[in-house]
This record gives structure tokens, sequence and C-alpha cells, in this order.
């Protein structure tokens, strides 16, 4: 009798340990509780709002509405409180009709790209509510591109044409600051709100500018500009998965 009534307190026993300990918030995934070490991905969705110049001369805010970004990222949780990683942006730009730029009437499109690494510290990595702040350094691409008609001189008049032109501008992301929180449903998937600003500057500007006339087509140089700082706001939802 004695040996069952030990056997059954060794059991109990057993079972308490492996019970969740009752902490507020804490992961129910055995000893790590957190998010594993080890390879992480990420993807990251949201809105874009720009502040600053492209150029001199052209606000942001003029020329644009924001953007759209798609954000993926891949790298190692060197610790459960740390990760570094890559990370590459693709985003469609919401251009608006400005007579600089898009005039009325006219077909206007830009897409935002942007790579470069960033590293995350987690505060809290042992509990489900899991803030974080990271920094980062990168590069961004811009490419625009405007379809439409307009009137230009030949010889003594002047005649109805066709202007085809395509830029890229490049350019470093001096600095990025995210802060945002997971919350984790278990040790290998976590998502939650995140808050992103970057500070950067377009370096060098290429492209061609085409006009056809009925009677001829030209090809014009891309004027001279001069480049200035930007900055841009990402709010939105990221989702990460520990493998």
């Amino acid at each position: 009798m004695a040996a069952a009534c030990s056997a059954v307190g060794v059991a109990a026993e057993a079972r308490a340990a492996d019970e969740p300990s009752g902490e507020p918030g804490a992961l129910e995934s055995g000893p790590a509780r957190g998010a594993r070490t080890g390879l992480q991905a990420g993807v990251r969705v949201g809105y874009t709002y720009g502040f600053g110049v492209v150029y001199q001369g052209l606000n942001l805010s003029d020329a644009s509405s924001g953007a759209l970004p798609i954000l993926v990222d891949v790298g190692w949780r060197v610790v459960p409180e740390l990760y570094l990683g890559v990370y590459g942006q693709y985003a469609p730009v919401f251009l608006k009709t400005y007579a600089a730029t898009c005039p009325s009437g006219w077909s206007c499109a830009a897409q935002d790209y942007r790579l470069g690494v960033e590293g995350d510290y987690h505060f809290l990595p042992q509990l489900r509510f899991d803030p974080y702040l990271g920094l980062g350094v990168g590069y961004e691409i811009l490419h625009s591109s405007f379809d439409g008609t307009t009137i230009v001189p030949q010889g003594t008049t002047y005649v109805p044409a066709t202007v085809v032109e395509h830029f890229t501008d490049r350019g470093w992301e001096f600095a990025s600051l995210t802060a945002g929180f997971d919350w984790r449903f278990n040790e290998n998937f976590g998502a939650g709100p995140f808050l992103l600003g970057t500070v950067g500057e377009y370096h060098t500007q290429s492209g061609a500018i085409t006009i056809r006339s009925a009677t001829q087509q030209q090809a014009e140089p891309v004027p001279a500009i001069q480049l200035a700082a930007h900055a841009l706001v990402f709010v939105g939802i990221r989702g990460t998965f520990n493998l």
C-alpha cells in the first residue's frame, strides 16, 4: 500500500513539472518557452508614407500619396534576445497627378526597392508578448516611368508628340529604426504590429526621355538635378517563423 501511494505521488509531481508555470504570458512549450534560436524568416506588409525630397524642387508628398510595401527578411536568432538578418522589399508607389512629374492624362508608375541588413533586440523572448527594437542600414532603388502626350516645337510651329520617360534613382539608406512586438503563438511562430522609420538619400539618377511626333523621334538627356535627403515611415504587420 505504501509503495502504491509513493508511486501516485511521484506521478503527480511529474505531471506538475510538465504543466505551465502559470506566469502571465508564458509560452506552453517546454523549457525553451520563447522563440527558438537558429534560422528565422519573416514577412512584413503595411503602408509607407514619405517625407522630404527626391531632389531639389520635388517633394515626396507632392508626387506620391504613399506605397504598399511587401518586405521579406531572413536571418539567424543568435540567442533568444538577438536576431541578425538581411531584408528585401518591393513596394508599388501610389503616384499623384502632379504637373512636374505626372501631368493629368499621363500613365505613370513607380516601384520602390529596398535591401539591407538589420538587427533586432527582443526584450522578453520568454513571454508571449515580446517587444523588440531593430536597427539597420541598406540601399534604396526607385524605378519610375511616365508616358503621355504633349505639344513640342517643330520648326516654326508646335505639333503633338508622345513622351516616354524612364528614371532610376539610387541611394543609401543611412539608418532604419524599427519598434514592434511579437505575439508568440508558440516557439515557432509569432506575429504583431511594427513601426519603421528610415532616413536616406538618392545619390544617382539615370534614365531616358524619348519624344515621338508624326515626323520624327528624338532622345533627350536626363536633366541635371540636385539630390537631397528623405525619410520613410512604415506601419504594418510582421509575421516570423523560427525553424
